[in-house]
């Protein structure tokens, strides 16, 4: 049986909230009466999770402090001294024996409700030795700028074989013209990350921050890459626009949850919150 672990990616200055997060980091900032990490640990607890890893940097004894009292799974602090980045975040807590296999990953400035259960593609993962699984969504005008995806090859289970758009790419070798985003919801194995593991054995532990200049871009086109078009609920809470819009949409997070998860997020909330 798969250990159910995850990791929420927190150490960011969350420089693009602007003065929300002067004194407070992103993780923290209310939406509905919570924590934006509410709903992620929330998300977590319904998929039944032994251990959740959070990464922390920027005003991280607040999310520790937050988090001091929760009573559902076990949760691990990854501090780091310097910001590492996305892929660097994730192979330091690797590299401490936080992680090990497989896991789940979220970014802390999303708030998602899939129609899935992604331990049943991670089951299928493992089956076929796949090593990563990351969820795409078709780009809009909001998503222009983020980086392009592109389906390549349709394999099984809803599972596709996708790229980085490149520019040399030929048009006869995409197997649609769309072009998608990630949503920050993807599954790792730590093999993934095996290039830095190996590097961090190499040097001192005081050097490690230079590692982390081969960004998470690099690794993703040297590899195969898979992915799976994502449905379900996805709010995004990277910008201040979008924390803004947000909280005047949303007044209660029974206006965010689906309805047939209100019993378990009075639960969940009433034996940790109140």
């Amino acid at each position: 049986m798969l250990h159910k672990q995850a990791m929420i990616l927190s150490a960011g200055f969350g420089t693009r909230m602007k003065e929300y997060t002067k004194n407070k980091p992103k993780p923290l900032l209310p939406i509905a009466g919570y924590p934006l990490i509410t709903y992620s640990l929330f998300l977590l607890y319904l998929f039944k999770v032994e251990k959740v890893v959070i990464n922390l940097h920027y005003k991280g004894e607040q999310i520790k402090q937050f988090l001091k009292d929760f009573p559902y799974f076990e949760v691990k602090f990854s501090e780091e001294e310097e910001i590492l980045g996305t892929a660097g975040g994730i192979a330091y807590a690797i590299y401490q024996n936080l992680l090990e296999s497989y896991f789940i990953l979220i970014n802390s400035d999303i708030i998602l409700f899939p129609d899935f259960n992604p331990y049943e593609d991670l089951s299928f993962n493992h089956h076929f030795f796949i090593n990563h699984l990351m969820y795409i969504k078709q780009k809009n005008d909001k998503h222009k700028n983020e980086r392009s995806f592109i389906i390549i090859e349709n394999n099984h289970n809803e599972i596709k074989i996708i790229s980085l758009k490149d520019e040399l790419l030929k048009p006869i070798e995409m197997k649609t013209s769309e072009e998608y985003f990630y949503i920050g919801f993807s599954i790792f194995h730590e093999s993934f990350f095996d290039y830095y593991k190996k590097k961090m054995e190499e040097v001192h532990v005081n050097h490690i921050p230079l590692i982390f200049k081969k960004e998470l871009s690099e690794l993703l086109y040297q590899k195969k890459l898979y992915g799976k078009l994502y449905k379900g609920i996805h709010l995004e809470c990277g910008t201040k626009e979008e924390y803004e819009e947000l909280i005047q949409k949303f007044t209660s997070p029974y206006e965010i949850i689906p309805k047939q998860l209100h019993h378990q997020w009075n639960y969940f909330i009433q034996g940790w919150l109140k």
